[in-house]
Protein backbone atom coordinates (compact mmCIF):
# COMPACT_ATOMS: atom_id res chain seq x y z
CA UNK A 1 0.00 0.00 0.00
CA UNK A 2 2.70 2.46 1.06
CA UNK A 3 4.99 1.80 -1.90
CA UNK A 4 2.09 2.16 -4.31
CA UNK A 5 1.20 5.47 -2.78
CA UNK A 6 4.32 7.11 -4.18
CA UNK A 7 4.25 5.50 -7.60
CA UNK A 8 2.42 8.26 -9.43
CA UNK A 9 3.34 6.92 -12.87
CA UNK A 10 0.42 4.49 -12.63
CA UNK A 11 -2.02 7.40 -12.22
CA UNK A 12 -3.60 8.99 -15.32
CA UNK A 13 -1.95 12.34 -15.98
CA UNK A 14 -5.16 14.35 -15.40
CA UNK A 15 -5.52 12.71 -12.00
CA UNK A 16 -1.96 13.72 -11.13
CA UNK A 17 -2.55 17.30 -12.33
CA UNK A 18 -5.60 17.70 -10.11
CA UNK A 19 -4.21 15.76 -7.15
CA UNK A 20 -3.98 17.42 -3.73
CA UNK A 21 -0.51 15.84 -3.40
CA UNK A 22 2.02 18.30 -4.72
CA UNK A 23 4.48 15.53 -5.60
CA UNK A 24 1.87 13.98 -7.88
CA UNK A 25 1.43 17.34 -9.63
CA UNK A 26 5.20 17.70 -10.05
CA UNK A 27 5.27 14.22 -11.57
CA UNK A 28 2.69 15.40 -14.12
CA UNK A 29 4.55 18.65 -14.87
CA UNK A 30 7.75 16.73 -15.51
CA UNK A 31 6.03 14.30 -17.84
CA UNK A 32 4.43 17.20 -19.72
CA UNK A 33 7.80 18.91 -20.03
CA UNK A 34 9.06 15.78 -21.77
CA UNK A 35 5.99 15.55 -23.99
CA UNK A 36 6.08 19.25 -24.93
CA UNK A 37 9.81 19.07 -25.68
CA UNK A 38 9.55 15.94 -27.77
CA UNK A 39 6.43 16.85 -29.77
CA UNK A 40 7.28 16.75 -33.48
CA UNK A 41 5.15 19.76 -34.38
CA UNK A 42 4.38 23.02 -32.59
CA UNK A 43 0.76 22.42 -33.53
CA UNK A 44 0.74 18.94 -31.94
CA UNK A 45 -2.46 17.99 -30.08
CA UNK A 46 -0.54 17.67 -26.81
CA UNK A 47 -0.19 21.48 -26.58
CA UNK A 48 -3.96 21.98 -26.87
CA UNK A 49 -4.86 18.98 -24.77
CA UNK A 50 -2.80 20.16 -21.81
CA UNK A 51 -3.07 23.93 -22.25
CA UNK A 52 -4.93 24.12 -18.93
CA UNK A 53 -1.84 22.76 -17.14
CA UNK A 54 -0.22 26.17 -17.76
CA UNK A 55 -2.87 27.78 -15.54
CA UNK A 56 -2.40 25.03 -12.93
CA UNK A 57 1.34 25.76 -12.80
CA UNK A 58 0.86 29.52 -12.49
CA UNK A 59 -1.72 29.11 -9.73
CA UNK A 60 0.27 26.40 -7.97
CA UNK A 61 0.06 26.88 -4.18
CA UNK A 62 3.18 24.86 -3.42
CA UNK A 63 6.24 26.98 -4.23
CA UNK A 64 8.49 23.98 -4.91
CA UNK A 65 5.93 22.46 -7.27
CA UNK A 66 5.49 25.83 -9.00
CA UNK A 67 9.23 26.11 -9.56
CA UNK A 68 9.37 22.53 -10.90
CA UNK A 69 6.50 23.33 -13.26
CA UNK A 70 8.07 26.43 -14.79
CA UNK A 71 10.24 24.66 -17.42
CA UNK A 72 7.01 23.03 -18.66
CA UNK A 73 5.36 26.42 -18.94
CA UNK A 74 8.36 27.99 -20.70
CA UNK A 75 8.47 25.13 -23.22
CA UNK A 76 4.75 25.51 -23.94
CA UNK A 77 5.10 29.29 -24.42
CA UNK A 78 8.11 28.74 -26.67
CA UNK A 79 6.54 26.08 -28.86
CA UNK A 80 2.76 25.93 -28.81
CA UNK A 81 1.13 27.39 -31.93
CA UNK A 82 -1.71 28.58 -29.70
CA UNK A 83 0.56 30.39 -27.21
CA UNK A 84 0.67 33.87 -28.84
CA UNK A 85 -3.09 34.35 -28.91
CA UNK A 86 -3.24 33.44 -25.22
CA UNK A 87 -0.53 35.96 -24.31
CA UNK A 88 -2.77 38.51 -22.51
CA UNK A 89 -4.33 36.01 -20.09
CA UNK A 90 -1.08 34.17 -19.43
CA UNK A 91 1.09 37.27 -18.99
CA UNK A 92 -1.41 38.79 -16.55
CA UNK A 93 -1.30 35.69 -14.36
CA UNK A 94 2.46 35.26 -14.68
CA UNK A 95 2.95 38.79 -13.37
CA UNK A 96 0.51 38.33 -10.49
CA UNK A 97 1.54 34.84 -9.42
CA UNK A 98 5.11 34.14 -10.56
CA UNK A 99 7.12 37.31 -11.11
CA UNK A 100 7.82 37.67 -7.39
CA UNK A 101 7.95 34.00 -6.42
CA UNK A 102 11.09 31.91 -5.76
CA UNK A 103 14.26 33.10 -7.52
CA UNK A 104 14.24 30.32 -10.11
CA UNK A 105 10.52 30.82 -10.77
CA UNK A 106 11.14 34.55 -11.27
CA UNK A 107 13.93 33.83 -13.71
CA UNK A 108 11.75 31.51 -15.80
CA UNK A 109 8.83 33.94 -15.63
CA UNK A 110 11.05 36.60 -17.20
CA UNK A 111 12.10 34.09 -19.83
CA UNK A 112 8.45 33.30 -20.64
CA UNK A 113 7.57 37.01 -20.92
CA UNK A 114 10.52 37.61 -23.26
CA UNK A 115 9.45 34.61 -25.34
CA UNK A 116 6.03 36.20 -25.79
CA UNK A 117 7.76 39.39 -27.00
CA UNK A 118 9.80 37.28 -29.40
CA UNK A 119 6.56 35.73 -30.65
CA UNK A 120 5.23 39.15 -31.71
CA UNK A 121 3.26 39.83 -28.56
CA UNK A 122 5.23 42.85 -27.32
CA UNK A 123 2.18 45.13 -26.99
CA UNK A 124 0.19 42.50 -25.06
CA UNK A 125 3.14 41.94 -22.73
CA UNK A 126 3.62 45.69 -22.20
CA UNK A 127 -0.08 46.22 -21.42
CA UNK A 128 0.09 43.48 -18.80
CA UNK A 129 3.28 44.92 -17.31
CA UNK A 130 1.76 48.40 -17.05
CA UNK A 131 -1.22 46.82 -15.28
CA UNK A 132 1.27 44.98 -13.06
CA UNK A 133 2.96 48.28 -12.27
CA UNK A 134 -0.33 49.39 -10.67
CA UNK A 135 -0.50 46.27 -8.49
CA UNK A 136 -1.15 47.07 -4.82
CA UNK A 137 1.71 44.76 -3.83
CA UNK A 138 4.81 47.00 -4.04
CA UNK A 139 7.21 44.24 -5.07
CA UNK A 140 4.97 43.18 -7.98
CA UNK A 141 4.73 46.81 -9.03
CA UNK A 142 8.53 47.29 -8.96
CA UNK A 143 9.20 43.94 -10.66
CA UNK A 144 6.75 44.81 -13.47
CA UNK A 145 8.47 48.13 -14.14
CA UNK A 146 11.85 46.43 -14.06
CA UNK A 147 10.60 43.84 -16.54
CA UNK A 148 9.60 46.60 -18.99
CA UNK A 149 13.20 47.80 -18.92
CA UNK A 150 14.53 44.24 -19.38
CA UNK A 151 12.27 43.74 -22.43
CA UNK A 152 13.26 47.13 -23.87
CA UNK A 153 16.96 46.38 -23.48
CA UNK A 154 16.54 42.89 -24.93
CA UNK A 155 14.53 43.87 -28.02
CA UNK A 156 14.95 47.60 -28.54
CA UNK A 157 12.45 50.45 -28.87
CA UNK A 158 11.08 49.36 -32.26
CA UNK A 159 9.78 46.07 -30.90
CA UNK A 160 9.03 47.19 -27.35
CA UNK A 161 7.05 50.34 -28.11
CA UNK A 162 8.87 53.50 -26.97
CA UNK A 163 5.62 55.39 -27.57
CA UNK A 164 3.69 53.14 -25.21
CA UNK A 165 6.40 53.45 -22.55
CA UNK A 166 6.49 57.25 -22.90
CA UNK A 167 2.73 57.47 -22.54
CA UNK A 168 2.87 55.57 -19.25
CA UNK A 169 6.08 56.94 -17.80
CA UNK A 170 4.68 60.05 -16.03
CA UNK A 171 2.24 57.83 -14.08
CA UNK A 172 5.04 55.54 -13.01
CA UNK A 173 6.88 58.48 -11.45
CA UNK A 174 3.88 59.08 -9.17
CA UNK A 175 4.50 55.90 -7.16
CA UNK A 176 5.71 56.31 -3.59
CA UNK A 177 7.43 52.97 -3.22
CA UNK A 178 11.22 53.31 -3.34
CA UNK A 179 11.84 50.19 -5.38
CA UNK A 180 9.20 51.16 -7.92
CA UNK A 181 10.75 54.62 -8.17
CA UNK A 182 14.23 53.17 -8.68
CA UNK A 183 12.88 50.84 -11.36
CA UNK A 184 11.12 53.77 -13.09
CA UNK A 185 14.31 55.81 -13.04
CA UNK A 186 16.24 52.90 -14.58
CA UNK A 187 13.52 52.50 -17.23
CA UNK A 188 13.65 56.22 -18.10
CA UNK A 189 17.43 56.04 -18.46
CA UNK A 190 17.17 52.96 -20.68
CA UNK A 191 14.56 54.71 -22.83
CA UNK A 192 16.79 57.79 -23.11
CA UNK A 193 19.39 55.67 -24.95
CA UNK A 194 16.82 54.99 -27.67
CA UNK A 195 14.92 58.25 -28.01
CA UNK A 196 17.26 60.90 -26.66
CA UNK A 197 16.70 64.00 -24.61
CA UNK A 198 13.92 66.05 -26.19
CA UNK A 199 11.06 63.48 -26.35
CA UNK A 200 11.83 62.32 -22.82
CA UNK A 201 11.87 65.86 -21.40
CA UNK A 202 8.66 66.78 -23.21
CA UNK A 203 6.96 63.67 -21.84
CA UNK A 204 8.17 64.28 -18.31
CA UNK A 205 7.62 68.04 -18.19
CA UNK A 206 5.19 67.67 -15.29
CA UNK A 207 7.14 65.37 -13.03
CA UNK A 208 8.74 66.64 -9.84
CA UNK A 209 11.91 68.63 -10.34
CA UNK A 210 13.80 66.31 -7.95
CA UNK A 211 13.15 63.38 -10.31
CA UNK A 212 14.15 65.47 -13.29
CA UNK A 213 17.40 66.45 -11.63
CA UNK A 214 18.18 62.83 -10.80
CA UNK A 215 17.47 61.87 -14.42
CA UNK A 216 19.75 64.58 -15.74
CA UNK A 217 22.56 63.37 -13.53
Amino acid sequence: EMADDDDFSTWPIQQRLSSTKWKARVHAYEELFKRFSEAEEDSAAVFREFASSIKTIMEEKNVIAQEKGMPTLVTWVDRATMAPRNAPAICKKLIEKCLCARAKTQEMTKEALLLFVERDQADAVLKCLFAGAKNKVPKISAASIDMIRIALEAFGARVVSARMILANLPNLFEFNDNKAREATMALAKALYKYIGDAPLKACLSNIRSAHMKELED
